[in-house]
């Protein structure tokens, strides 16, 4: 489904209320429209116009230190990048 998606979703509809991102783990993508300056994306998959430069999962795996896994859903992680501070965010690095 990552690879051929029914519908991209934008950041109004991320953040719109009712939500389309389930509350449940799950993997996600993010798409482009224009590649940003200083990414190389050779033979990246498209969707569209659309390039995807990144695939996430949520919840990430158990840690091994003993620590508590993490609950988060793909509805919070999306929802993070888009409205929170995303200075952890993978999309900055």
């Amino acid at each position: 489904m990552i690879l051929t998606p029914d519908k991209l979703w934008s950041r109004a509809d991320v953040l719109s209320k009712p939500c389309p991102v389930p509350r449940e783990g799950g993997v996600y993508g993010w798409h482009f429209d224009a590649v940003p300056h200083g990414i190389v994306a050779a033979n990246h998959h498209t969707v569209g116009k659309a390039s995807l430069l990144y695939v996430g999962i949520s919840p990430k795996a158990p840690p091994k230190n003993g620590a508590k896994p993490s609950k988060q859903t793909i509805r919070e992680r999306i929802r993070y990048h888009y409205q929170d501070n995303a200075e952890g965010s993978t999309l900055l690095v």
